[in-house]
Formats: structure tokens, C-alpha cells, sequence
């Protein structure tokens, strides 16, 4: 889930959150594809991405999660 952004901060922030999600998803739901990890890796606004990890906190499902997901990137 590396990628680098405009600023080395940015890049720590953003990397911090991806493995936080990942964490969370993980941990929540056993297993996540690595579709999803692709389509989590697309997203370079740290914002959304700290919005998914609360999204992952608190869904049901692996499936509410991934609907939530690209409700937000809609």
C-alpha cells in the first residue's frame, strides 16, 4: 500500500491510515481481497481514508463496508 505523495508527512499520514484499515478490516472480517486492497490503494485523500476506517469500525458486513466505500468515492 506504498505510494508517495506530494510531501513526506503526507506520505507517513496516508500510510498510517491504509494499514490501520487494513488492521481493522482484517481484523473484523478474516479475510480481504485483494481487489478491495487495490481499490483502497487508489485513494490518496487522507480524509477519505480516515472516513473508510470509521466506515470499517462499524459495519455489519465486509459487503456494507465495500457498498459504504464507493458511496463515498462516488
Amino acid at each position: 500500500m506504498l505510494r508517495y505523495v506530494a510531501s513526506g508527512s503526507d506520505h507517513i499520514r496516508e500510510e498510517e491510515i491504509e494499514r490501520g484499515l487494513d488492521e481493522v478490516l482484517e481484523g473484523r472480517f478474516q479475510t480481504v481481497s485483494q481487489t478491495l486492497r487495490n481499490r483502497l490503494e487508489e485513494i490518496n485523500d487522507p480524509d477519505v481514508l480516515k472516513s473508510l476506517h470509521k466506515k470499517a469500525l462499524h459495519a455489519g458486513s465486509l459487503e456494507e463496508f465495500k457498498d459504504e466505500m464507493e458511496d463515498s468515492l462516488a
